[in-house]
Parts: C-alpha cells; sequence; structure tokens
C-alpha cells in the first residue's frame, strides 16, 4: 500500500520539487555610534576624581553620513560645576567614525576614529603620502565588556601616538546602540587614566 501511494504521488505532481527557504534578510551594520541630537554619555573616572560628560548638540544630516558636534565637560569630585573641556566636530557613515576639529585643531584628511565595516585586529593610520604615521589605530573583538551599567559586547580600539621620541596609548571600546562605553588614557609619563560609562541617555532623530 506504501508503494501504491508513493506512485500516485509522483504521478499527480510531475516535475515538483521542494519549495526554496524564503531568503533572509541582510543583518543591519551595528549602530557603534548614535549620533542624534542630545544624545549624552556620562563617564565616572575608576579613581573617583570625577566625572566627563560627553553631549551631541548638533547634527547636520548629509548623504550616507552625519557631521555633528559633541561638547565635552569635566566634573570635579564634590562640585556641581561643569568646566568645558573641548569641543569636538565628527562624521560618522557606513565607512567608520571621522575626527574632523578638536577645539581649534582641524584634521585634513580627517582622523578615522573607528573603521567599518569593523575587522578583528583592523589596522589603520593617519599617514599622508610621503610621510610616516604619527597616529596608528588597531581594532579587537568584539569581545564581551562587564560594567556596572550592563555587559557589552564592545569593539576596543587601540591608538597609539608618536610624539618626538616619545609614545601615547588610548583605548576606545565602542557597543552598538550605545557609543564609547569605555576609555583608558596614556599620557606621556606610565599613568593611566581610565573612564567607565555611568550612564548614556540617547538622543532625538532628526525627521527628514
Amino acid at each position: 500500500m506504501r508503494f501504491f501511494t508513493l506512485g500516485l504521488i509522483l504521478t499527480l505532481t510531475p516535475g515538483t520539487s521542494p519549495a526554496a527557504p524564503p531568503a533572509k534578510e541582510k543583518a543591519k551594520d551595528p549602530v557603534y555610534f548614535p549620533a542624534d541630537v542630545g544624545a549624552e554619555w556620562v563617564y565616572e573616572s575608576e579613581d573617583g576624581e570625577g566625572l566627563e560628560i560627553h553631549k551631541v548638540t548638533f547634527v547636520e544630516e548629509k548623504k550616507d553620513a552625519k557631521v555633528f558636534t559633541v561638547v565635552e565637560r569635566t566634573q570635579a569630585k564634590g562640585s556641581d560645576r561643569k568646566r568645558i573641556r573641548t569641543t569636538k566636530k565628527y562624521k560618522v557613515s557606513g565607512t567608520g567614525l571621522f575626527l574632523l576639529a578638536d577645539g581649534g585643531t582641524k584634521y585634513d584628511p580627517p582622523e578615522c576614529q573607528l573603521k567599518l565595516p569593523h575587522v578583528d585586529s583592523g589596522k589603520w593610520d593617519n599617514a599622508k603620502p610621503g610621510l610616516l604615521p604619527s597616529v596608528i589605530f588597531e581594532a579587537f573583538g568584539p569581545s564581551r565588556i562587564k560594567l556596572s551599567v550592563g555587559k557589552y559586547d564592545a569593539v576596543c580600539v587601540e591608538k597609539t601616538m608618536y610624539m618626538n621620541n616619545l609614545v601615547a596609548h588610548e583605548y576606545y571600546w565602542f557597543a552598538p546602540d550605545v557609543g564609547i562605553v569605555k576609555i583608558s588614557r596614556q599620557f606621556i609619563t606610565p599613568q593611566w587614566k581610565t573612564w567607565v560609562l555611568k550612564s548614556f541617555t540617547p538622543g532625538k532623530t532628526v525627521k527628514k
């Protein structure tokens, strides 16, 4: 009886084949720096000396990119006063996050802070034609980072700066939909200064 049923099915449905599975939608690239007006990151120094507050104050929509301004303020422990440390101008797009200006210093060409799409152990630099680079970047991960505000699968970017005979390092951890969640800086001395995310407030997306 089983053979008759199989033969009947083959007779009634000649040339048929199983339906192909529906095509999967392409996964969206992670947003490693949500550049929206009002977005604010509050960082606390691991030594307890104070806070850093970074806030997006202006966003300009470009073709396939955003140009935006971030005001960075510091607040000493036990003080209510916030001092402006610097104002930075960035561009973010599908190719990465670029620093356009820091205070009165303009970057030409712009300095790439995070190269996208991200590649583990990917390297890039700020070298101009015919010159050696003074800043070299390398990205790692993503890897899990645990902070008091949560756990993040973050991309770590190492920034190495060469100044005369001196070398300084900075590390930035970028988490999807949040931005920078941890910063470690080594200045001219061997001393490290580390800041970790205390809070993040999303901004408002500008409607086109």
